[in-house]
């Protein structure tokens, strides 16, 4: 089995890019370890700053379901808030939905989807790919796409540096039945992270935090952290307290990391999250995921039609997404900087003027 681009991974970024790929003409495999639908660790707040390259896609989020949103409330871990309008806004909806829709407009196109088909090794003889998978399938390609999200095992078989350093964070989201003003994204800190609520679709509230993995096990999992760490900030212990879990279990992810990574590993592109990622409170992780396919598709549309060679197309100095989101990323320090001196004291006055300059960037 083979063809001209085959994509790893069936997240945001790998979807995009096979929509892309394929209104261009180009065959593409995309292999995905899970089966769609299926809920991810998210905020599931999307910048508006996406809505133009949904269109493109032909994907309108508002017809799934999508809710908009203009305003930002911040809790210090004392409770006390601080509130500020979203300048650009955006949206909310559950990566369920979002992936599900995108999934089959890839389909849709003529994508060679492959669910429930884990990737375990790439090898590259300097010409071709030789792709494997847990069962046992073998495709070939002259050009392959990492998009396989934050960690994978396959990072490890890559021998990608960040997989061999600590990652210091544990991720946990729900759904839940509970109260909040449709145009309001919160963002609740307390001792070693901090948890977004906000709407989506059908009227469910996404509620998602992490945590220093440290404190995680100390607290003893998922119910000490939240009786014992998440509820001491009077502002979100009514959501644990008196919202309705819809999820029989939550869905967590370990190990994460925001230590720099390729662009490319091996003569591997890397999109979204497999390339790099932010810190999920800035809201414009999702974005960046699918404007990084955005800007690679045209490298690998060059490479395909005989434009330009596998070294110019594979070169991390050529690959887009560096100073592409210098802003945004400059913005992430600044605010992880505040977030790094919470719990000490601080007035309610500085958060409102952190809150309003991060925002308006």
């Amino acid at each position: 089995m083979n063809a001209p681009v085959i994509i790893i991974g069936g997240g945001l970024s790998g979807l995009v890019g096979a929509i892309l790929l394929r209104k261009q003409g180009i065959p593409t495999i995309l292999l995905e370890k899970k089966s769609w639908p299926f809920h991810r660790v998210c905020g599931e707040y999307i910048s508006a700053e996406v809505i133009p390259l949904l269109a493109e896609l032909g994907i309108d989020p508002f017809a799934l379901g999508a809710v908009s949103i203009s305003r930002f409330s911040l809790s210090a871990p004392d409770g006390r808030i601080a509130h500020a309008q979203l300048p650009l806004g955006g949206f909310g909806i559950s990566r369920y939905t979002l992936d599900f829709a995108l999934m089959q407009k890839a389909a849709s196109l003529g994508a060679e989807i492959f669910p429930d088909t884990e990737v375990s090794d790439v090898r590259f003889d300097g010409t071709r790919f030789e792709v494997l998978t847990r069962k046992g399938q073998k495709m070939t390609s002259p050009l392959v796409v990492g998009a396989y999200g934050k960690r994978s095992s396959l990072d490890r078989v890559l021998r990608r540096p960040f997989f061999f350093r600590p990652s210091p964070y544990v991720g946990v989201k729900y759904h839940m039945n509970w109260d909040i003003d449709d145009d309001l994204v919160e963002l609740h800190t307390f001792r070693g992270g901090y948890c977004g609520v906000s709407r989506v679709e059908d009227g469910r509230t996404n509620v998602c935090y992490m945590i220093e993995r440290s404190l995680f096990k100390k607290a003893g999992g998922v119910v000490g952290t939240e009786k014992n760490i998440l509820q001491r900030n009077p502002s979100l212990r009514p959501v644990f307290v008196s919202g309705e879990k819809l999820f029989d279990k939550p869905v967590t992810i370990n190990e994460i990391s925001f230590r720099p990574k390729s662009r490319e590993t091996g003569g591997i592109l890397m999109m979204g999250d497999a390339a790099g990622m932010i810190t999920p409170l800035c809201g414009n992780g999702m974005a960046m995921a699918m404007r990084s396919a955005w800007m690679a598709v045209p490298y690998i549309s060059a490479y395909y039609e005989g434009h330009t060679s596998f070294f110019r197309c594979t070169s991390p100095m050529n690959l887009p997404g560096g100073t592409s989101f210098a802003p945004v990323c400059g913005s992430e320090g600044r605010f992880r900087l505040f977030l790094a001196i919470l719990p000490s004291p601080i007035s309610l006055s500085a958060c409102s003027v952190i809150s309003r300059a991060y925002f308006s960037q």
